[in-house]
């Protein structure tokens, strides 16, 4: 029996407080909303009251995208910061090898090497409010520490997979024939970005390069293709690797980035 049956079946029947949940668009979305987060494991560990208020905000966001005047550029937007985030739980919240990875994203830049160091991590840029929302007293132990950014990895892979089922929908409307190979390059990209800067934060080597100028020029690609994305070009990852690979001389790849950033800017 599914954990939390009454709140299925009352979802189903699009019986919620949501102002929004009458919208002629809402079917399809609170079926996608069903599908990853309420009945989902994803939502295990979370209270029925938690699990119904993240679907409703979820619901809202995709309302507001859906009746937007650009609805599948203001998705990307959303798809691309959602995985942003995403990737900064996933960094955090991996166990290095040789320990399973049920991700399948471990290796190579996306080492699983941060989680040990999470409360020393708290200490610095204010990393430990921002994953609280401001409320530290949320956190008492390293094991309270990874449960919290467990929880917040499992929304973010929620939203994540929200948003993207809702970019193969808004393709089919449009004349963008982009399908989604480039996800999977995207969410390592980002994760490998991530987990550079935290790196960073805590004067660790980088894993992009032993050169830390080499390192942040690497760095800059994966922003760059945060970027892409972000803009909604119709198959960012070759626009990406078009880029990245066809610059002929190292030194010039550093004023190519940065051009391509001012034209494709946060």
């Amino acid at each position: 029996m599914a954990l939390f049956a009454h709140l299925i079946q009352k979802w189903k029947a699009a019986k919620t407080d949501n102002k929004m949940a009458d919208h002629p668009l809402a079917p399809m979305v609170r079926e996608h909303i069903l599908r990853v987060w309420i009945d989902n494991e994803r939502s295990h560990g979370f209270s029925e009251q938690e699990t119904e208020e993240i679907a409703s905000r979820m619901l809202k966001e995709c309302i507001e995208t859906l009746t937007s005047s650009s609805p599948f550029l203001i998705n990307r937007v959303r798809l691309a910061a959602t995985v942003l985030d995403l990737a900064e739980y996933l960094v955090l919240t991996m166990d290095p090898a040789p320990s399973p990875d049920p991700t399948g994203i471990r290796g190579g830049e996306v080492t699983g090497e941060l989680k040990s160091r999470l409360e020393k991590l708290g200490r610095v840029k204010n990393h430990l409010r921002i994953w609280t929302d401001n409320n530290t007293s949320k956190v008492s132990s390293y094991e309270s520490l990874c449960d919290l950014l467990m929880s917040k990895y499992k929304i973010q892979d929620a939203k994540t997979e929200l948003f993207l089922s809702l970019d193969h929908t808004l393709v089919t409307q449009t004349e963008n024939t982009s399908e989604s190979e480039w996800f999977r390059p995207f969410l390592y990209s980002m994760c490998a970005s991530k987990e550079h800067y935290l790196r960073m934060d805590l004067k660790m080597p980088s894993v992009l390069d032993p050169d830390p100028e080499r390192a942040e020029l690497l760095a800059m690609e994966h922003s760059l293709f945060f970027n892409l994305v972000r803009h909604g070009l119709e198959n960012p990852l070759e626009a990406w690797t078009s880029i990245v690979d066809h610059i002929e001389y190292e030194d010039d790849k550093m004023a190519v980035y940065s051009l391509y950033l001012n034209e494709y800017p946060v």
